[in-house]
């Protein structure tokens, strides 16, 4: 079990004759605390709480303020340690698998013809080649084929995503995030369909992928340090006074014997005005000793997850973190 911080709140009140201040904070404690994950959908549940409260000046009306820390020993679904933000910041969340077989196209067809029940909006995924040959007579000849190469289909909400090839399935969802239970939910009916029409197949990839978009509020000197929000940053000499306008990183590294991360940063156009935007894509993956069991499938695209969650959290600095309460 771990404390997460999950909320802040001050309270006020006007104390009456031989109430207890103590009883009021703690009751309206409880109340909000209650109130704050039902409203927010955290798979948590108050087994134990602490609350740091500092009192502040009384007022001429003799109200008392209280600026108060929630803490929560949190029981996870998943028994990780990690935070649940009250504000996460991800844009999409995917899960993917990857079989090392090329389905035939009717059966492909017949994939996309159930899943079009949850998801009705169909567009197809087109494979562009462009090819350039030097002729004798001198010049290029330019030769661009377009061949479809899956089916991206999408809900009538516009939020829930499965994209459908000859050899992957991958389920997504957009902000707002509504949760893993949610996302895995998704990809196990879908996974289900996808193996009523083919064959069990070998899988050569599973992976959990997660891009979030952290907003950060510009102070009058309209530019940030980078390093105080992200420990997985930029490291470059100093070449000048002027700011970088501009960067991305990326890197692939083995977390152990089976899994591996592609871990992706950059800067990006906030959509929020007097914010800038860094984009962190954490992509976890496997391509061996991966489960034949539909059991032990998805016990590895659950461990895929906390995994992913350890990295975003090493990746991110407490200055960070703070912006998701």
């Amino acid at each position: 079990f771990s404390y997460s911080i999950i909320g802040k709140l001050q309270l006020s009140y006007i104390p009456k004759r031989n109430q207890d201040a103590g009883y009021f904070i703690s009751s309206s404690l409880h109340a909000f605390s209650r109130d704050l994950l039902n409203a927010h959908g955290f798979p948590i549940k108050p087994s134990g709480m602490t609350a740091g409260v500092i009192p502040a000046p009384s007022s001429s009306l003799g109200i008392k303020l209280f600026s108060c820390t929630l803490f929560f020993k949190a029981n996870s679904l998943t028994n990780s340690t990690t935070t649940n933000y009250l504000r996460p910041p991800i844009t999409e969340a995917v899960i993917e698998v990857r079989v090392n077989h090329t389905l035939k196209e009717e059966n492909v067809n017949k994939i996309v013809k159930k899943l079009q029940s949850i998801y009705p909006n169909k567009s197809t995924v087109n494979n562009l080649s462009i090819n350039i040959t030097p002729q004798p007579e001198g010049g290029d000849q330019l030769n661009v084929n377009s061949r479809p190469e899956g089916y991206h289909l999408v809900s009538d909400d516009q939020i829930n995503i499965a994209i459908v090839s000859s050899n992957s399935l991958a389920v997504s969802q957009l902000a707002p995030y509504q949760g893993w239970e949610a996302i895995h939910k998704n990809f196990v009916e879908a996974w289900k369909i996808w193996k009523r029409v083919s064959s069990s197949h070998p899988i050569s990839r599973i992976g959990v992928r997660y891009i979030n978009r952290i907003d950060i509020p510009l102070q009058d000197e309209k530019k940030i340090d980078i390093e105080e929000y992200l420990t997985f940053n930029p490291q470059v000499p100093i070449l000048s006074d002027l700011p970088m306008v501009a960067y991305l990183m990326q890197i692939t590294q083995p977390i152990d014997s089976l899994w591996s991360v592609n871990i992706t940063s950059k800067g990006i156009q906030s959509p929020l005005v007097n914010n800038l935007s860094l984009l962190l894509d954490v992509d976890v993956f496997r391509t061996k000793d991966i489960p034949l069991s539909d059991e032990g499938l998805w016990k590895a695209i659950n461990e895929a997850r906390s995994i992913k969650n350890d990295i975003f959290d090493k990746c991110i600095t407490q200055k960070t973190k703070e912006l998701f309460y």
